[in-house]
């Protein structure tokens, strides 16, 4: 497990920055197994013990997500998927993020619906102590799904 932690950290230190509120995949064809990089700004505090939620509006198959890396939001996580959710749940390392910066969490494994839309919509909410303190929608009209750059 070590070692897929560490290739996984390995290939999201490559990724081209992207722009705030957007999300990105390593892949665009159907059926497919991809890494999804989501990028949104934080309108509240991230602390340590917070978690984030990413409720996938659109057909995505969560199944197989196990892992998750975010270059902005430091410290580990711990992931769960429940039906259309992925639960990232910060494991208290790290600092505080401030409001107003952009974050990144990248999420692996999702299979790409088929057939694959060229547009997703999604939900980033976040949890302190079971209480909600951001939640940001991402409507299809504004999030379009793009190659990642390697």
């Amino acid at each position: 497990m070590k070692n897929i932690v560490v290739i996984f950290t390995l290939i999201f230190s490559y990724l081209v920055p992207s722009f705030a509120d957007d999300i990105t995949s390593t892949e665009l064809r159907a059926g497919k197994n991809a890494m999804y990089v989501i990028h949104f700004t934080c309108s509240n505090q991230i602390l340590a013990y917070d978690e984030i939620m990413l409720v996938f509006r659109s057909p995505v198959d969560l199944s197989h997500v196990l892992l998750a890396y975010s270059q902005k939001i430091q410290g580990g996580f711990i992931v769960n998927v429940k039906s259309d959710t992925v639960y990232v749940k910060r494991t208290g390392q790290g600092s505080t993020v401030s409001a107003g910066e952009v974050c990144d969490l990248s999420i692996a494994t999702v299979i790409n619906p088929d057939p694959m839309p060229e547009k997703i919509e999604y939900v980033v909410i976040v949890r302190r102590e079971e209480q909600i303190i951001s939640q940001q929608v991402y409507n299809e009209s504004l999030i379009q799904m793009v190659p990642v750059n390697r």
